[in-house]
């Protein structure tokens, strides 16, 4: 198994690179709906080909521990196996970076979500395609010029 890293991409422009949202990452790890774990599973394998990179932002791995605790019930064990297989596959990166002013932009009363603030911050600042299977999501981003991964 590959140690697990966060890093900073270098800037590849031949290789797609491709920021995931808490949903994304929680189909990859638990079965829960079978169309959307299939489209997961296809990128995953589009990774491991070379064709591009899956960025996990830190905070989405986060998120994804509060949900599959409070939502779905595992333990720390259950979820720490399926996070670190999840981290290990090739052609996986997390990323620890999130530009901040731009959270704050998209943060507000009138869209209070704080994950999807925080990954269209991300997605904005370095250029990222967006893997999600919220399609407000999707489409918001869109209006800021990010492309959706679907």
């Amino acid at each position: 198994m590959r140690s697990l890293r966060t890093a900073t991409i270098p800037r590849n422009a031949d290789l797609h690179q491709v920021a995931v949202d808490t949903n994304v990452l929680i189909s990859l790890g638990f079965f829960r709906h079978e169309a959307q774990r299939a489209k997961g599973v296809a990128l995953l394998d589009r990774a491991a080909a070379g064709e591009l990179t899956i960025l996990i932002p830190q905070f989405i791995v986060f998120e994804a521990i509060h949900a599959f605790r409070s939502e779905y019930g595992l333990r720390p064990i259950e979820i720490r196996v399926v996070l670190r297989e999840i981290m290990a596959l090739p052609g996986v990166t997390v990323v620890d970076h999130c530009n901040w002013p731009q959270f704050f932009e998209h943060w507000s009363d009138l869209r209070p979500d704080v994950g999807d603030a925080a990954i269209l911050a991300v997605a904005i600042a370095n250029r990222y395609s967006l893997a999600t299977f919220d399609r407000k999501l999707a489409n918001r981003a869109k209006t800021f010029g990010v492309a959706p991964y679907w």
